[in-house]
């Protein structure tokens, strides 16, 4: 018994130290490390935002039924994606330090009109506008308040990067829309090459699918790559109201058939050079897309691959399936 005194000794003087410890608070999260969020609010609740620029420039987004849409400064598609990143930006809000609980000149940082402001209305008709001042004078950040309080605060560079957003960042930028795993069909027409994309099993996604190419079957994955390279082709420009533009002679005419039986549906584009820009218009559309013909140049490169890759296995194949030449003891 002797021998496991000190052992018990020991386990008695662990548990009273722990018990002290916490008595004291000493497992407790320090005060200053804990995150000290300007903005906390649940992105479901936001139904508008509004981002003005000190250059005069305004930003809204509006949400509705189906997804967020663009009313400032013009109607342009919006690409839900960049919405949803600003939103989880804006929603959890830390900020660095309180510079001061209440200035009573808020010139020396930067919050003179105009500033950038961020602008939330949640759905319980509250709204939430943080304004961006100037550079801290020392290290990555920025002075930032709330709406019309004197409190000041210091920002992370990398939190106002995330916000600083432009109507452009907000653009759907994709020229040639459709929804990709039901495309089974593609047929494209440029400075007079046409050549056409079958899906070979509509029931599958694009990635599991055989293609066909011009009725060639492609090798494993060349047909989605050709898809891709379409589907991917972006714009790097605010687009242009299509209603003002004639395209009188187009040499672009691109068609996607996506859906099958009933459901199918036909999807056209037509494109031409207008003004010293490659435009693509999408048939019944209200925006015209400014492209690089160096992508579709691209495009028409991975189809030439395509078809020499199937055009070599096609051979390959034949040769494979040629009889052998009957040894000299068995001719006849």
């Amino acid at each position: 018994m002797k021998k496991f005194i000190p052992t018990l000794v020991l386990v008695i003087l662990c548990i009273s130290g722990f018990w002290y410890a916490s008595s004291q608070n000493w497992f407790k999260e320090p005060e200053g490390n804990k995150t000290k969020e300007l903005v906390s609010i649940a992105a479901d609740d936001v139904k508008e935002i509004k981002i003005s620029s000190p250059e005069g420039e305004t930003v809204r987004l509006v949400k509705s039924d189906g997804g967020w849409t663009m009313s400032e400064p013009m109607g342009y598609p919006v690409n839900r994606f960049t919405v949803e990143n600003w939103l989880s930006t804006f929603t959890v809000l830390p900020y660095n330090e309180m510079v001061e609980e209440n200035a009573e000149d808020l010139k020396p940082f930067g919050f003179e009109s105009p500033a950038r402001q961020f602008e939330v209305s949640l759905k319980d008709g509250s709204v939430i506008t943080v304004v961006v001042g100037s550079e801290l004078p020392v290290g990555d950040g920025y002075y930032a308040k709330l709406g019309d309080s004197n409190a000041v605060y210091s920002l992370a560079g990398t939190s106002v990067q995330g916000l600083d957003k432009q109507t452009l960042d907000f653009l759907d930028k994709k020229v040639f829309k459709a929804e990709y795993n039901k495309i089974n069909h593609l047929s494209f027409t440029w400075k007079g090459e046409s050549w056409q994309l079958d899906k070979l099993e509509p029931d599958k996604t694009a990635y599991e699918s055989k293609w066909s190419l011009n009725g060639q079957e492609l090798e494993a994955n060349a047909g989605s790559a050709v898809l891709d390279k379409l589907t991917l082709i972006a714009t790097s420009q605010l687009p242009l109201q299509a209603g003002s533009l004639q395209l009188e002679t187009p040499e672009l005419r691109v068609e996607l058939k996506e859906g099958k039986g009933e459901e199918e549906k036909t999807i056209g584009f037509v494109g031409q050079v207008k003004d010293d820009q490659f435009l693509v218009v999408r048939e019944g559309d209200e925006w015209a897309y400014s492209i690089n013909e160096a992508d579709l140049k691209a495009l028409m490169d991975n189809v030439e691959q395509a078809r020499a890759s199937a055009a070599e296995a096609a051979s390959g194949e034949s040769t494979d399936e040629t009889p052998a030449e009957p040894a000299e003891g068995n001719k006849e």
